[in-house]
């Protein structure tokens, strides 16, 4: 499975790592962990469908499963706890700004006739809100005049 995702991430987000590497950390320099290796715990602990950060953490001590993680991804795996005070600090426009960003990718592929591998992507309760279930409001001014922004404001209910 963890082939199939980092498959799916390369193929059909590939500048997603760079986006997570963008994101402005907000912690000293002496952090032990990436920014993006903690944005992406998070993302990683919903698509393993984890049901808490305490399952996640179990599943991350495996070894065989760490470091498989570690050679596909080449990103470390942090305790969730850590995940979810940084994410906590985090402005939460920064993440919707990432995810407007892949939808705008999904729907660009859609048009060039390449099907996305996602129906849906869900939020979950570490921390990190990642769904695809965009509310207008909650997206003020995000969308221009370019054809692929006005397809994605038609589809969340926009005028």
């Amino acid at each position: 499975m963890l082939l199939q995702i980092s498959q799916v991430i390369n193929v059909y987000f590939a500048n997603f790592m760079e986006l997570l590497r963008n994101i402005d950390d907000v912690r000293d320099e002496s952090a032990d962990y990436k920014i993006e290796e903690l944005v992406f715990a998070c993302i990683a602990m919903f698509i393993f469908k984890q049901g808490s950060r305490h399952h996640f953490n179990q599943l991350i001590k495996k070894k065989k499963f760490k470091r498989n993680f570690k050679q596909i991804f080449k990103l470390r795996l942090p305790h969730m706890d850590t995940v979810d005070v940084v994410l906590r600090q985090l402005d939460s426009r920064i993440l919707e700004e990432i995810k407007v960003s892949l939808l705008k990718k999904m729907i660009k592929k859609k048009n060039t006739g390449q099907v996305s591998p996602f129906r849906h992507v869900s939020s979950h309760r570490c921390g990190c809100h990642w769904s695809a279930s965009f509310q207008r409001a909650a997206l003020p001014n995000v969308f221009s005049q370019d054809p692929v922004e006005r397809e994605i404001q038609g589809k969340l209910g926009g005028t």
